[in-house]
């Protein structure tokens, strides 16, 4: 249940991110000339704002679930496998077969929390790009009137902030790759080392064992 509801707030994270992208692309298409400030005010004053984005929740997860998939098989498909070549050099291990063998409740939860840090800034970085890109776009196509001569500065603003923003979360992205491919190797190497200590105690059991059978022939 707890997984579950921890994927389902990762797709609502990426999907919101993406739903803004959507609803910025629109707007540098049509213009914001269309949209009255006085309504918006009254609908958010109103709580419509809160219930249209309960309405909305159904659309921003699939969103998040489609731009998710999206990002991890075309985008980062490449730079994801070379981080786990170059770190999981035995390609048999994964997470998953870990947490099979050792059946250890503390790692599971461990490894889980650290992909969802991995999905949620995987997807994230590249939403900001997108949003960064398109916020730039609105500013330099609709916002030059409005700005007096500051456009420049607004865009230089918005560069810096997305692209902070952007790095940032393919930074984390990156890092907690690194982490999560580190675990991996450290609890398969735990897990063998259990094995050969396990060994001896069961060679030992089973040395008396055959005493006691031949004594008892």
């Amino acid at each position: 249940m707890a997984k579950t509801t921890t994927m389902f707030i990762e797709h609502i994270i990426n999907g919101f991110h993406f739903f803004l992208s959507l609803l910025l692309f629109v707007l540098i298409i049509t213009g914001f000339q269309l949209i009255d400030l006085n309504t918006i005010q009254s609908f958010i004053m109103n709580g419509g704002l809160i219930s249209h984005f309960i309405f909305l929740l159904p659309t921003i997860y699939t969103l998040g679930l489609l731009i998710d998939n999206v990002v991890d098989d075309k985008i980062f498909d490449r730079q994801e496998k070379k981080l786990r070549n170059k770190y999981i050099t035995d390609q048999s291990q994964s997470g998953r077969k870990l947490i099979m063998l050792t059946k250890d409740d503390n790692q599971r939860r461990q490894l889980d929390y650290i992909r969802t840090k991995i999905r949620i800034t995987r997807t994230a970085s590249f939403n900001f790009g997108v949003l960064t890109s398109l916020s730039v776009l609105f500013t330099i196509i609709h916002l030059r009137g409005f700005l007096d001569g500051q456009v420049l500065l607004v865009v230089v603003l918005e560069v810096i902030v997305g692209g902070l923003l952007t790095y940032l979360a393919y930074w984390s992205w990156k890092s907690n790759t690194k982490t999560y491919c580190k675990r991996v190797v450290d609890g398969f190497k735990l897990l063998e080392l259990k094995h050969h200590q396990q060994e001896p105690a069961q060679i030992a059991a089973e040395d008396e064992t055959d005493n006691y059978n031949f004594f008892n022939a």
